[in-house]
Order: structure tokens, then C-alpha cells, then sequence
């Protein structure tokens, strides 16, 4: 969690994790706030699970304190990239407009140079 002076974000940073996680159904629907949040129905899902569980338990829990939420991600992984544009679609309006997609390379653009070589030898960024 990231405290400005103007608000609080919540950060889900993925550089070598493969992909979110799911969760079955029954775990997901007893959430506090998720009909608040979310339009289930449209929620990446299978018929047992919800898709992308870590990104869905993070807009939660930026509605809960009322806190912006950001997902950090390599700009080349369209994969989770998409993933976040699905579980984003499925918000209400309110919290849509307090989510964004912050890439490594943007990070690692204002770093040092020492620790910008060190992001590029070792995660290509």
C-alpha cells in the first residue's frame, strides 16, 4: 500500500509470476461489498470459479478503503494486462475510474542507472 499526500493506492505488482489465480464461486460470493463493487455476471468466470481472484480481492479491498488501485505488470504481458481490463469491466463506474495499469518500464525509467541496468540484465525491463 502506497500513501500520497492526496490518497492511498493499492498496488498488485507481478514481474515473474505466471498469471492471477482463481477461486471457487462459494468463497468469492460471501465477500463483503462484491455485489457493491462488481457486476458479477460479468466477471471472469467459470462454472465453478472466478477468474483473476487476486485482482478481484484487490478492487475489494480498495473499495473498502477507498483507495485507488494499481496493478504493476511488464508492459510486454498483454496476458495480465487483459486480465485486469476484464475484471475492471465488471466494476461499477465508481471504482472503474480509480484503477490503472502502471508498467515496470515506466517505473524503471525514473529509477538510478545503476538499478535501471540491473532491472534490464536481469527481468529484460
Amino acid at each position: 500500500m502506497l500513501k500520497t499526500a492526496h490518497r492511498t493506492v493499492l498496488c498488485e505488482a507481478k514481474l515473474t509470476e505466471k498469471n492471477f489465480t482463481s477461486k471457487e464461486k462459494a468463497k468469492v460470493e460471501r465477500y463483503k461489498d462484491l455485489k457493491a463493487v462488481f457486476d458479477v455476471s460479468k466477471l471472469p468466470q467459470t462454472d465453478r470459479s472466478f477468474l483473476h481472484y487476486q485482482l478481484i480481492r484487490n478492487f475489494l479491498a480498495a473499495f473498502h478503503l477507498r483507495a485507488d488501485f494499481a496493478l504493476i505488470c511488464d508492459e510486454r504481458r498483454q496476458d495480465l494486462k487483459n486480465a485486469f481490463v476484464a475484471v475492471r469491466a465488471a466494476t461499477l463506474p465508481a471504482v472503474n475510474l480509480r484503477s490503472n495499469i502502471v508498467t515496470w518500464q515506466q517505473i524503471a525509467a525514473r529509477l538510478p542507472a545503476k538499478l535501471q541496468g540491473f532491472l534490464r540484465a536481469k527481468y529484460g525491463i
